[in-house]
């Protein structure tokens, strides 16, 4: 709609390109008119033949939804699914899509009544475009094996209805293979659909009860026979019917035990079924609905895991051994939680789907074959390995970590003890390496590479010693780490098929470690050491890259029952206790290592704890430059920060400054100088 208002006008306004819908002159001077824009295009104003104004409108129109098939629907793969590609689009949004189900003309003629379903398919939001091939169960309704008629329905947000072409497919269905539930499913179809009258049922349903059959079949067979003899309503019949005939064919095929649980999952959705459909019909819902919805929900989720341990125990009475997966992580459980946010939002089409899928687990359980299994045992096997290989990837990090702490420490007393001997020299008069040490920097390239800061400290000889042992300490925890490793890009290159590069640069750079160890070189050292974590923490991301390739490519019909998890807690309270303990010594690493560990954590569980806050005061001061400064992303080089007077820092800083502007001095030591000055000089 287009609203104008003229002032200071004699003559009545005219409108060219738009429909006037209201006229209306305010005063003497002032009118007032709108108009309906139905398509774009220029719309001009006029009063007594002058043009007051220009607009260029375009306009959407709010057309019908336009619906096709993007494909052949019908069932899947000769299963009980249904399988129907649509696309819908529509200018301002869909509102609901539903697939409209009737038998062909020839299955018509032999029916008393005409009979037609209505199906939605769910639809993400309220969209404009939306593609998909939506997969159904549709097993349970009466024209399920029957050729039918399918045509889309759409409504749009503004209330238009769209149709598209119809065609013709077989909708998806069950095989039953035990007689009584094939006679049972035939009953109940020949009554939905009217090809056979009350009395006529009633004289089979009788026929069927007399036979002879297992208590926990002929009691319920003879309760829905009393219902069908005093006329109870057809709907109830029907679905009483289908649910024994389940329950008739689960028990011929994996016993009366495997039945129970199926029964049990079904009757579960049933329930949650009926409390989602009354939350759609009272929106919003209140907080007692949302209860008993989350309450009926576990209950789906505890016989969805209870029929999943079932599966695994009549697996290993077969000679396939496997142990219970952890049903915490369960897909089910990711399932539900969507339900409930799904029914607080009145998006009621879309929580049905996930129940249906919730349920659809569990009778891939159901037919589960012997070779199913065994793919599930490789399956967990090798999640198993990989769960293996992460918690040694991260009890590495952390001892690499710890390593590097006990490296630093020795630096710092180096340091201090050079800074103290250095404390009363004069700065102007001290050479180049010196000014550097005096900050915790590596000396220049040209010094010796043979000369160690342990001689320049010159530590006494129970220091000296000390430190003797504990390089010695480090050696050797740096060898078995890089064993470790070695066997880590075996043992992941055997599994996945693909060669971990870090790894092997991991391996490299421990050896480097090693070989500056043996010649106290801890500066060097610590430098590797930092190279070791880096590599590390590249390999656990190539390392999960790896694992989820060769899952994704290895992944049966069960792929979605979880691995199991045994002892895992334990695991991991240990490792954080190891790691808290490691940071007495502080380091800015040891937090990177930390965030590592609790990383490949997270991948194992949802709530994975993150324990670095306790170590975060004690890594504060590392996160520095020389000058006290804050850096944002931490150090980034291996310059150690001395606990000594700020004005002392200051004045070296300003020493290095000053020969770096001295021209006389050799050019590969002002390079050396204006590249260590550089991240100094910046504004904190």
């Amino acid at each position: 709609m287009l609203h104008v208002v003229i002032t200071d006008s004699n003559g009545p306004p005219v409108l060219h390109g738009a429909s006037v819908q209201h006229l209306q002159k305010l005063s003497s001077q002032s009118w007032q008119l709108e108009a309906s824009l139905q398509h774009s295009g220029v719309v001009s104003l006029h009063v007594r033949g002058r043009t007051l104004s220009r607009w260029q409108f375009s306009v959407t129109e709010d057309r019908p939804p336009q619906l096709s098939w993007t494909g052949k629907p019908g069932a899947q793969n000769n299963g009980w699914q249904t399988r129907f590609p649509w696309k819908a689009e529509q200018n301002y949004g869909l509102r609901s899509l539903e697939v409209e189900l009737s038998l062909s003309p020839r299955q018509h003629s032999k029916l008393h009544t005409q009979k037609s379903l209505r199906v939605p398919l769910p639809l993400d939001g309220t969209p404009t475009h939306a593609t998909s091939q939506t997969t159904l169960d549709l097993s349970d309704s009466p024209f399920a094996g029957m050729k039918v008629q399918g045509t889309l329905h759409a409504r749009s947000l503004s209330g238009l209805e769209g149709t598209s072409p119809t065609v013709t497919f077989t909708l998806g269905a069950r095989h039953f293979t035990d007689p009584l539930a094939r006679a049972l499913v035939t009953l109940r179809q020949q009554i939905a659909l009217g090809s056979e009258d009350m009395l006529d049922g009633q004289r089979d349903l009788a026929l069927l009860t007399a036979l002879p059959a297992p208590r926990d079949v002929q009691v319920p067979l003879t309760v829905i026979n009393t219902l069908f003899q005093a006329h109870a309503s057809l709907p109830s019949l029907e679905e009483q019917l289908w649910f024994l005939a389940l329950y008739v064919e689960d028990r011929a095929q994996n016993g009366l035990v495997m039945a129970a649980s199926m029964a049990e999952v079904r009757a579960a959705q049933q329930d949650a079924q009926q409390q989602i459909t009354a939350m759609g019909a009272a929106h919003p819902p209140t907080e007692e609905q949302q209860q008993e919805l989350h309450k009926r929900l576990k209950r789906v989720e505890t016989a969805l895991t209870d029929h999943m341990q079932l599966m695994i125990q009549k697996a290993n009475q077969s000679g396939i051994v496997m142990p219970l997966p952890n049903g915490k992580n369960a897909p089910w459980t990711r399932l539900s939680k969507h339900i409930e946010r799904d029914t607080r939002h009145n998006k009621t089409a879309r929580a049905s789907a996930r129940l249906r899928e919730m349920v659809e687990m569990a009778e891939q359980i159901r037919q589960a074959n012997m070779g199913d299994m065994q793919s599930l045992a490789q399956q967990m096997a090798a999640r198993a390995e990989a769960t293996a290989q992460k918690a040694a990837l991260s009890d590495l990090i952390k001892r690499e970590t710890q390593l590097l702490n006990q490296t630093q420490a020795r630096l710092a007393i180096i340091h201090q003890k050079i800074a103290a001997m250095q404390e009363t020299n004069d700065v102007g008069q001290m050479s180049t390496s010196d000014l550097l040490r005096q900050l915790g920097m590596t000396g220049s390239p040209s010094a010796s590479p043979s000369s160690s800061s342990e001689d320049a400290a010159q530590l006494d000889d129970v220091t000296r010693q000390r430190f003797a042992q504990e390089r010695q300490n480090n050696h050797g925890v740096q060898y078995a780490l890089r064993v470790l490793d070695d066997i880590l890009a075996k043992r992941g290159k055997d599994v996945t098929g693909k060669e971990n590069k870090s790894l092997n640069k991991a391996s490299t750079d421990m050896g480097t470690v090693l070989q500056e160890l043996a010649q106290r070189h801890d500066d060097n050292a610590a430098v590797a050491e930092r190279k070791v974590l880096e590599d590390l923490s590249q390999a656990r991301d190539e390392m999960k890259k790896n694992q989820s390739s060769s899952q994704k490519n290895h992944q049966g019909r069960l792929g979605f029952i979880p691995p199991p998890q045994p002892n895992q807690g334990q695991g991991q309270d240990q490792g954080q206790s190891d790691e808290q303990e490691g940071g007495s010594q502080g380091s800015g690493s040891l937090q990177q290592g930390q965030e590592d560990q609790d990383q490949d954590l997270d991948d194992q569980s949802d709530d994975g704890s993150d324990d670095s806050q306790g170590d975060e005061d004690k890594s504060e001061k590392k996160n520095h430059d020389p000058l006290g400064r804050k850096m944002p992303n931490g150090p980034e080089t291996d310059a150690h920060i001395p606990d000594h007077d700020q004005d002392r820092t200051r004045a070296i800083q300003r020493e290095l400054e000053r020969r770096a502007a001295d021209r006389t001095r050799p050019q590969s030591e002002l390079d050396y100088l204006n590249r260590l000055l550089a991240p100094l000089r910046q504004t904190p």
